[in-house]
Protein backbone atom coordinates (compact mmCIF):
# COMPACT_ATOMS: atom_id res chain seq x y z
CA UNK A 1 0.00 0.00 0.00
CA UNK A 2 1.60 3.29 -1.03
CA UNK A 3 0.65 6.65 0.49
CA UNK A 4 1.31 10.06 -0.97
CA UNK A 5 0.92 13.18 1.18
CA UNK A 6 0.44 16.46 -0.66
CA UNK A 7 0.12 19.67 1.34
CA UNK A 8 -2.56 21.87 -0.19
CA UNK A 9 -2.71 19.40 -3.04
CA UNK A 10 -5.45 18.04 -5.23
CA UNK A 11 -6.92 14.60 -5.74
CA UNK A 12 -6.12 12.47 -8.72
CA UNK A 13 -8.35 10.10 -10.61
CA UNK A 14 -7.37 6.57 -11.50
CA UNK A 15 -9.65 4.56 -13.72
CA UNK A 16 -9.62 0.78 -13.50
CA UNK A 17 -11.90 -1.97 -14.67
CA UNK A 18 -15.38 -1.13 -13.41
CA UNK A 19 -17.72 -3.19 -11.33
CA UNK A 20 -21.08 -2.60 -9.67
CA UNK A 21 -21.15 -2.67 -5.90
CA UNK A 22 -23.85 -4.25 -3.79
CA UNK A 23 -24.40 -1.74 -1.01
CA UNK A 24 -26.35 1.45 -0.31
CA UNK A 25 -25.68 3.31 -3.52
CA UNK A 26 -22.81 5.77 -3.40
CA UNK A 27 -24.53 8.74 -5.01
CA UNK A 28 -27.23 8.54 -2.35
CA UNK A 29 -24.64 8.61 0.44
CA UNK A 30 -23.10 11.77 -1.04
CA UNK A 31 -26.45 13.50 -1.43
CA UNK A 32 -27.63 12.53 2.06
CA UNK A 33 -24.46 14.06 3.48
CA UNK A 34 -24.85 17.17 1.33
CA UNK A 35 -28.48 17.53 2.43
CA UNK A 36 -27.52 17.16 6.10
CA UNK A 37 -24.91 19.92 5.80
CA UNK A 38 -27.41 22.18 4.06
CA UNK A 39 -29.98 21.45 6.75
CA UNK A 40 -27.55 22.41 9.50
CA UNK A 41 -26.44 25.55 7.70
CA UNK A 42 -24.41 27.81 9.93
CA UNK A 43 -26.70 27.75 12.95
CA UNK A 44 -25.34 25.82 15.91
CA UNK A 45 -22.59 24.14 13.91
CA UNK A 46 -19.11 24.91 15.18
CA UNK A 47 -17.49 23.57 12.01
CA UNK A 48 -19.59 25.51 9.50
CA UNK A 49 -17.06 28.29 9.08
CA UNK A 50 -14.41 25.78 7.99
CA UNK A 51 -16.75 23.92 5.67
CA UNK A 52 -17.72 27.21 4.05
CA UNK A 53 -14.29 28.85 4.21
CA UNK A 54 -11.00 28.79 2.31
CA UNK A 55 -10.53 25.04 2.65
CA UNK A 56 -14.18 24.16 2.13
CA UNK A 57 -13.59 22.17 -1.07
CA UNK A 58 -11.09 19.85 0.59
CA UNK A 59 -13.19 19.62 3.77
CA UNK A 60 -16.37 18.69 1.95
CA UNK A 61 -14.60 16.33 -0.43
CA UNK A 62 -12.94 14.65 2.55
CA UNK A 63 -16.30 14.10 4.21
CA UNK A 64 -18.10 12.97 1.05
CA UNK A 65 -15.38 10.51 0.13
CA UNK A 66 -15.12 9.18 3.67
CA UNK A 67 -18.86 8.46 3.69
CA UNK A 68 -18.74 6.70 0.31
CA UNK A 69 -15.52 4.81 0.96
CA UNK A 70 -16.98 3.06 4.00
CA UNK A 71 -18.44 0.72 1.38
CA UNK A 72 -15.03 -0.10 -0.07
CA UNK A 73 -13.18 -1.42 2.97
CA UNK A 74 -12.07 -5.03 2.58
CA UNK A 75 -12.60 -5.70 6.28
CA UNK A 76 -14.29 -9.12 6.15
CA UNK A 77 -12.53 -12.05 4.53
CA UNK A 78 -14.05 -15.38 3.57
CA UNK A 79 -12.62 -18.58 2.14
CA UNK A 80 -13.80 -22.01 1.00
CA UNK A 81 -12.12 -25.34 0.40
CA UNK A 82 -11.84 -24.42 -3.27
CA UNK A 83 -10.90 -20.73 -2.89
CA UNK A 84 -8.03 -18.72 -1.55
CA UNK A 85 -9.17 -16.08 1.00
CA UNK A 86 -11.17 -13.30 -0.60
CA UNK A 87 -13.00 -10.15 0.47
CA UNK A 88 -16.02 -10.63 -1.76
CA UNK A 89 -17.15 -12.08 -5.03
CA UNK A 90 -17.44 -10.91 -8.62
CA UNK A 91 -19.85 -12.33 -11.15
CA UNK A 92 -19.99 -10.65 -14.55
CA UNK A 93 -20.41 -6.94 -13.68
CA UNK A 94 -21.51 -7.50 -10.10
CA UNK A 95 -19.07 -7.29 -7.23
CA UNK A 96 -19.87 -7.88 -3.58
CA UNK A 97 -17.13 -6.78 -1.19
CA UNK A 98 -18.08 -8.17 2.17
CA UNK A 99 -16.99 -5.23 4.27
CA UNK A 100 -20.66 -4.34 3.95
CA UNK A 101 -21.55 -7.21 6.25
CA UNK A 102 -20.90 -4.75 9.11
CA UNK A 103 -23.58 -2.40 7.79
CA UNK A 104 -26.59 -4.26 9.20
CA UNK A 105 -28.50 -4.46 12.45
CA UNK A 106 -31.37 -6.73 13.42
CA UNK A 107 -33.59 -4.09 15.02
CA UNK A 108 -36.65 -6.38 14.97
CA UNK A 109 -35.52 -8.41 18.00
CA UNK A 110 -33.06 -8.31 20.86
CA UNK A 111 -29.68 -9.79 20.09
CA UNK A 112 -27.79 -12.69 21.59
CA UNK A 113 -24.30 -11.22 21.33
CA UNK A 114 -25.10 -7.48 21.22
CA UNK A 115 -28.16 -5.47 22.23
CA UNK A 116 -29.16 -5.91 18.59
CA UNK A 117 -27.04 -8.38 16.62
CA UNK A 118 -25.58 -7.57 13.25
CA UNK A 119 -25.84 -9.61 10.08
CA UNK A 120 -26.54 -13.31 10.61
CA UNK A 121 -27.20 -15.80 7.83
CA UNK A 122 -29.49 -17.77 10.11
CA UNK A 123 -31.66 -14.69 10.71
CA UNK A 124 -31.69 -13.65 7.04
CA UNK A 125 -34.02 -14.84 4.29
CA UNK A 126 -31.22 -17.15 3.08
CA UNK A 127 -32.43 -16.29 -0.41
CA UNK A 128 -31.19 -13.87 -3.07
CA UNK A 129 -27.94 -12.17 -2.05
CA UNK A 130 -28.27 -13.69 1.42
CA UNK A 131 -27.77 -17.12 -0.14
CA UNK A 132 -24.13 -16.33 -0.88
CA UNK A 133 -22.90 -17.13 2.62
CA UNK A 134 -24.69 -20.46 2.40
CA UNK A 135 -22.45 -21.77 -0.36
CA UNK A 136 -20.85 -25.08 0.66
CA UNK A 137 -17.71 -24.64 2.70
CA UNK A 138 -17.74 -20.84 3.04
CA UNK A 139 -16.05 -19.88 6.30
CA UNK A 140 -15.42 -16.56 8.04
CA UNK A 141 -11.74 -15.61 8.13
CA UNK A 142 -11.60 -13.41 11.19
CA UNK A 143 -7.89 -14.14 11.37
CA UNK A 144 -7.51 -11.95 8.26
CA UNK A 145 -9.90 -9.22 9.39
CA UNK A 146 -8.61 -6.54 11.76
CA UNK A 147 -12.13 -5.63 12.99
CA UNK A 148 -12.63 -9.27 14.05
CA UNK A 149 -9.25 -9.63 15.72
CA UNK A 150 -7.05 -10.70 12.81
CA UNK A 151 -3.81 -9.04 11.81
CA UNK A 152 -2.85 -10.13 8.32
CA UNK A 153 -4.93 -8.50 5.63
CA UNK A 154 -7.49 -5.74 6.15
CA UNK A 155 -6.22 -2.19 6.06
CA UNK A 156 -7.02 0.62 8.54
CA UNK A 157 -10.07 2.79 8.01
CA UNK A 158 -8.79 6.02 6.45
CA UNK A 159 -5.42 5.68 8.07
CA UNK A 160 -6.64 5.11 11.64
CA UNK A 161 -7.27 1.70 13.14
CA UNK A 162 -10.33 1.90 15.35
CA UNK A 163 -9.84 -1.51 16.93
CA UNK A 164 -11.70 -4.79 17.18
CA UNK A 165 -15.47 -4.44 16.79
CA UNK A 166 -16.26 -6.01 20.16
CA UNK A 167 -17.86 -2.92 21.69
CA UNK A 168 -20.88 -4.13 23.66
CA UNK A 169 -20.17 -7.81 22.97
CA UNK A 170 -21.97 -9.87 25.63
CA UNK A 171 -19.67 -12.88 25.54
CA UNK A 172 -16.12 -13.41 26.75
CA UNK A 173 -12.85 -13.65 24.84
CA UNK A 174 -13.33 -17.37 24.26
CA UNK A 175 -16.79 -16.75 22.77
CA UNK A 176 -15.29 -14.17 20.40
CA UNK A 177 -12.50 -16.53 19.39
CA UNK A 178 -14.95 -19.35 18.64
CA UNK A 179 -17.16 -17.04 16.60
CA UNK A 180 -14.56 -15.39 14.41
CA UNK A 181 -11.09 -16.89 14.71
CA UNK A 182 -11.68 -20.61 14.30
CA UNK A 183 -12.69 -20.45 10.63
CA UNK A 184 -16.30 -20.96 11.55
CA UNK A 185 -18.94 -21.59 8.89
CA UNK A 186 -20.27 -18.30 7.59
CA UNK A 187 -23.79 -19.64 8.12
CA UNK A 188 -23.05 -19.79 11.87
CA UNK A 189 -21.40 -16.38 12.21
CA UNK A 190 -23.13 -13.44 13.87
CA UNK A 191 -21.37 -10.23 12.82
CA UNK A 192 -21.08 -7.00 14.84
CA UNK A 193 -23.96 -4.56 14.21
CA UNK A 194 -23.51 -1.26 12.36
CA UNK A 195 -23.71 0.87 15.48
CA UNK A 196 -20.45 -0.63 16.76
CA UNK A 197 -18.03 0.61 14.05
CA UNK A 198 -20.02 3.85 13.94
CA UNK A 199 -19.39 4.52 17.64
CA UNK A 200 -15.77 3.34 17.51
CA UNK A 201 -14.93 5.57 14.54
CA UNK A 202 -16.70 8.47 16.23
CA UNK A 203 -14.75 7.97 19.45
CA UNK A 204 -11.47 7.78 17.53
CA UNK A 205 -12.36 11.06 15.80
CA UNK A 206 -13.02 12.71 19.18
CA UNK A 207 -9.62 11.57 20.46
CA UNK A 208 -7.67 12.83 17.47
CA UNK A 209 -5.77 16.16 17.82
CA UNK A 210 -6.44 19.11 15.59
CA UNK A 211 -4.79 19.06 12.19
CA UNK A 212 -2.03 21.64 11.95
CA UNK A 213 -1.95 21.84 8.15
CA UNK A 214 -4.36 21.22 5.30
CA UNK A 215 -3.39 18.45 2.92
CA UNK A 216 -4.46 15.26 1.20
CA UNK A 217 -3.06 11.78 0.71
CA UNK A 218 -3.95 9.14 -1.84
CA UNK A 219 -3.19 5.51 -2.44
CA UNK A 220 -4.12 2.58 -4.62
CA UNK A 221 -5.51 -0.52 -2.95
CA UNK A 222 -5.88 -3.98 -4.42
CA UNK A 223 -8.70 -6.19 -3.14
CA UNK A 224 -8.96 -9.92 -3.84
CA UNK A 225 -12.41 -11.08 -4.89
CA UNK A 226 -13.75 -14.39 -6.13
CA UNK A 227 -14.66 -14.19 -9.81
CA UNK A 228 -15.41 -17.84 -10.49
CA UNK A 229 -15.90 -21.17 -8.80
CA UNK A 230 -12.17 -21.87 -8.64
CA UNK A 231 -10.54 -18.51 -9.30
CA UNK A 232 -9.78 -15.16 -7.66
CA UNK A 233 -9.02 -11.82 -9.26
CA UNK A 234 -7.60 -8.51 -8.07
CA UNK A 235 -9.58 -5.27 -8.15
CA UNK A 236 -7.59 -2.06 -7.86
CA UNK A 237 -9.21 1.08 -6.47
CA UNK A 238 -8.04 4.64 -5.87
CA UNK A 239 -8.47 5.98 -2.32
CA UNK A 240 -8.16 9.56 -1.08
CA UNK A 241 -8.38 11.34 2.28
CA UNK A 242 -7.70 14.81 3.57
CA UNK A 243 -6.90 16.73 6.73
CA UNK A 244 -8.07 20.30 7.24
CA UNK A 245 -6.33 22.76 9.53
CA UNK A 246 -8.42 23.36 12.62
CA UNK A 247 -10.58 20.25 12.21
CA UNK A 248 -9.76 16.86 13.78
CA UNK A 249 -6.96 14.88 12.15
CA UNK A 250 -9.51 12.06 12.15
CA UNK A 251 -12.26 14.18 10.56
CA UNK A 252 -12.66 11.55 7.84
CA UNK A 253 -13.50 8.92 10.48
CA UNK A 254 -16.82 10.72 10.84
CA UNK A 255 -17.66 9.31 7.41
CA UNK A 256 -18.01 5.84 8.90
CA UNK A 257 -20.49 7.07 11.52
CA UNK A 258 -22.51 8.98 8.94
CA UNK A 259 -22.51 6.04 6.54
CA UNK A 260 -23.89 3.65 9.16
CA UNK A 261 -26.57 6.12 10.22
CA UNK A 262 -27.62 6.43 6.58
CA UNK A 263 -27.59 2.69 5.90
CA UNK A 264 -29.83 2.00 8.89
CA UNK A 265 -32.49 4.21 7.32
CA UNK A 266 -32.92 1.43 4.73
CA UNK A 267 -35.45 -1.09 6.11
CA UNK A 268 -33.54 -4.11 4.81
CA UNK A 269 -30.39 -2.99 6.64
CA UNK A 270 -32.43 -2.66 9.83
CA UNK A 271 -33.87 -6.16 9.30
CA UNK A 272 -30.43 -7.62 8.53
CA UNK A 273 -31.05 -8.89 5.02
CA UNK A 274 -29.50 -8.24 1.61
CA UNK A 275 -32.63 -9.79 0.07
CA UNK A 276 -36.30 -8.68 -0.09
CA UNK A 277 -35.96 -5.97 -2.76
CA UNK A 278 -32.88 -4.54 -1.06
CA UNK A 279 -31.13 -3.43 -4.24
CA UNK A 280 -34.34 -2.31 -5.92
CA UNK A 281 -35.30 0.09 -3.14
CA UNK A 282 -31.83 1.63 -3.10
CA UNK A 283 -31.84 2.06 -6.88
CA UNK A 284 -35.29 3.65 -6.61
CA UNK A 285 -33.93 6.08 -4.03
CA UNK A 286 -31.20 7.12 -6.48
CA UNK A 287 -33.65 7.64 -9.32
CA UNK A 288 -36.13 9.64 -7.24
CA UNK A 289 -33.40 11.79 -5.66
CA UNK A 290 -31.85 12.53 -9.06
CA UNK A 291 -35.22 12.84 -10.81
CA UNK A 292 -34.24 10.37 -13.51
CA UNK A 293 -35.62 7.14 -14.93
CA UNK A 294 -32.13 5.69 -15.40
CA UNK A 295 -29.86 4.05 -12.85
CA UNK A 296 -26.84 6.09 -11.79
CA UNK A 297 -23.53 4.84 -13.19
CA UNK A 298 -21.61 3.37 -10.25
CA UNK A 299 -18.30 2.85 -12.07
CA UNK A 300 -16.57 6.08 -10.92
CA UNK A 301 -17.38 5.14 -7.32
CA UNK A 302 -16.19 1.59 -7.79
CA UNK A 303 -12.80 2.60 -9.17
CA UNK A 304 -12.48 5.65 -6.88
CA UNK A 305 -12.32 8.28 -9.63
CA UNK A 306 -15.47 10.12 -8.54
CA UNK A 307 -15.80 13.57 -6.96
CA UNK A 308 -18.31 14.76 -4.39
CA UNK A 309 -19.48 17.36 -6.90
CA UNK A 310 -20.30 14.83 -9.62
CA UNK A 311 -24.04 14.92 -8.88
CA UNK A 312 -26.46 17.23 -7.13
CA UNK A 313 -29.49 15.02 -6.57
CA UNK A 314 -31.65 16.41 -3.79
CA UNK A 315 -35.17 16.08 -5.16
CA UNK A 316 -36.16 13.92 -2.15
CA UNK A 317 -34.71 16.32 0.41
CA UNK A 318 -37.44 18.05 2.44
CA UNK A 319 -36.16 20.18 5.34
CA UNK A 320 -39.67 20.51 6.77
CA UNK A 321 -39.95 16.73 6.96
CA UNK A 322 -36.47 16.49 8.51
CA UNK A 323 -37.54 18.93 11.22
CA UNK A 324 -40.71 16.91 11.89
CA UNK A 325 -38.73 13.66 12.15
CA UNK A 326 -36.29 15.19 14.64
CA UNK A 327 -39.14 16.67 16.71
CA UNK A 328 -40.82 13.25 16.95
CA UNK A 329 -37.64 11.35 17.87
CA UNK A 330 -35.57 12.67 20.80
CA UNK A 331 -32.60 10.45 19.87
CA UNK A 332 -32.15 12.57 16.74
CA UNK A 333 -32.16 15.86 18.63
CA UNK A 334 -28.59 17.13 18.75
CA UNK A 335 -29.31 18.91 22.04
CA UNK A 336 -30.05 15.59 23.73
CA UNK A 337 -27.12 13.67 25.20
CA UNK A 338 -27.43 10.35 23.38
CA UNK A 339 -24.52 8.25 22.16
CA UNK A 340 -23.98 7.67 18.46
CA UNK A 341 -25.01 4.04 19.03
CA UNK A 342 -28.28 5.23 20.56
CA UNK A 343 -28.97 7.53 17.61
CA UNK A 344 -28.20 4.87 15.02
CA UNK A 345 -30.23 2.22 16.86
CA UNK A 346 -33.21 4.58 17.02
CA UNK A 347 -32.92 5.11 13.25
CA UNK A 348 -32.88 1.35 12.70
CA UNK A 349 -35.91 0.77 14.92
CA UNK A 350 -37.87 3.37 12.94
CA UNK A 351 -36.81 1.79 9.64
CA UNK A 352 -37.70 -1.73 10.75
CA UNK A 353 -41.36 -0.70 10.94
CA UNK A 354 -41.40 -0.95 7.13
CA UNK A 355 -41.60 -4.68 6.51
CA UNK A 356 -40.60 -6.61 3.40
CA UNK A 357 -40.92 -10.27 2.51
CA UNK A 358 -42.69 -13.03 0.68
CA UNK A 359 -46.26 -13.15 1.99
CA UNK A 360 -47.47 -16.52 3.30
CA UNK A 361 -44.03 -18.03 2.58
CA UNK A 362 -44.77 -17.87 -1.13
CA UNK A 363 -41.86 -17.72 -3.56
CA UNK A 364 -44.04 -16.49 -6.39
CA UNK A 365 -44.44 -12.85 -5.43
CA UNK A 366 -43.16 -10.14 -3.10
CA UNK A 367 -44.96 -8.09 -0.50
CA UNK A 368 -44.44 -5.08 1.73
CA UNK A 369 -46.22 -3.57 4.72
CA UNK A 370 -45.74 0.16 5.27
CA UNK A 371 -45.47 1.59 8.79
CA UNK A 372 -49.04 2.89 8.50
CA UNK A 373 -50.32 -0.65 7.87
CA UNK A 374 -50.85 -0.45 4.10
CA UNK A 375 -50.10 -3.78 2.43
CA UNK A 376 -49.02 -4.34 -1.15
CA UNK A 377 -48.02 -7.39 -3.15
CA UNK A 378 -46.64 -7.72 -6.66
CA UNK A 379 -45.17 -10.28 -9.01
CA UNK A 380 -41.68 -8.85 -8.51
CA UNK A 381 -39.76 -6.11 -6.74
CA UNK A 382 -39.73 -3.80 -9.76
CA UNK A 383 -43.52 -3.69 -9.74
CA UNK A 384 -43.59 -2.71 -6.07
CA UNK A 385 -41.29 0.19 -6.85
CA UNK A 386 -43.96 1.77 -9.06
CA UNK A 387 -46.48 2.13 -6.21
CA UNK A 388 -46.89 5.73 -5.11
CA UNK A 389 -47.20 4.84 -1.42
CA UNK A 390 -43.86 3.02 -1.64
CA UNK A 391 -42.26 6.05 -3.29
CA UNK A 392 -43.68 8.27 -0.54
CA UNK A 393 -42.17 6.02 2.11
CA UNK A 394 -38.82 6.13 0.28
CA UNK A 395 -38.95 9.92 0.67
CA UNK A 396 -39.56 9.54 4.40
CA UNK A 397 -36.63 7.12 4.76
CA UNK A 398 -34.36 9.48 2.82
CA UNK A 399 -35.19 12.36 5.13
CA UNK A 400 -34.85 10.09 8.15
CA UNK A 401 -31.29 9.45 6.95
CA UNK A 402 -30.74 13.21 6.58
CA UNK A 403 -32.03 13.77 10.12
CA UNK A 404 -29.77 11.04 11.53
CA UNK A 405 -26.78 12.41 9.59
CA UNK A 406 -27.41 15.96 10.81
CA UNK A 407 -27.64 14.72 14.39
CA UNK A 408 -24.37 12.78 14.13
CA UNK A 409 -22.47 15.61 12.43
CA UNK A 410 -23.69 18.42 14.67
CA UNK A 411 -23.11 16.36 17.81
CA UNK A 412 -19.59 15.55 16.62
CA UNK A 413 -18.82 19.23 16.12
CA UNK A 414 -20.15 20.10 19.57
CA UNK A 415 -18.46 17.27 21.47
CA UNK A 416 -15.11 17.69 19.73
CA UNK A 417 -14.94 21.42 20.36
CA UNK A 418 -15.91 20.99 24.02
CA UNK A 419 -13.32 18.24 24.49
CA UNK A 420 -10.56 20.24 22.79
CA UNK A 421 -11.11 23.69 24.26
CA UNK A 422 -7.82 25.20 25.30
CA UNK A 423 -7.72 25.74 29.07
CA UNK A 424 -7.68 29.42 30.10
CA UNK A 425 -4.20 30.68 30.84
CA UNK A 426 -3.45 31.82 34.36
CA UNK A 427 -2.63 35.47 35.05
CA UNK A 428 0.99 34.59 35.87
CA UNK A 429 1.42 32.90 32.49
CA UNK A 430 0.11 35.95 30.66
CA UNK A 431 2.40 38.29 32.60
CA UNK A 432 5.43 36.08 31.90
CA UNK A 433 4.56 35.99 28.22
CA UNK A 434 4.21 39.79 28.16
CA UNK A 435 7.68 40.36 29.62
CA UNK A 436 9.26 37.71 27.38
CA UNK A 437 8.15 39.72 24.35
CA UNK A 438 9.72 43.00 25.54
Amino acid sequence: MRYTWIVLGFWGAVTTSATHALAFNSVTHVELTRSALEYLGSAGNRWSSVLNGTDSIIARETLFRAVVDADYRSEVYLSTWFHKPFAGAATSETTSIFTRIFHFMNATEKGRYWEHDGYSFQKSTQQGYDRYLGWPGVVTRGDLSIPLGGKDAAHPIHGVEIGVYNLGFKGNLRDWHRMFLEKKKATKTVFPPADVPAQMAYDAMLRSPRAQVTGVESWQEVTTVADGIFSNKKISRHHWRGEIKGLPQGFDLLGMSLHMAQDLAVPQHAQSTADNCHQEIEALTDRLACNTARDIDSRPYDDGSYSGDDHHCQTLYDPTLVTAIIAANPELDVEKKFSIRDRITATAVLSARWQWGEPDDSIDFMGTVLPDGQRFTADHCGELMTIEAVKKQVKYQYNLAVAASAAVFARAAYEYEVAHLEPPRQLGDRIAEFFSEL
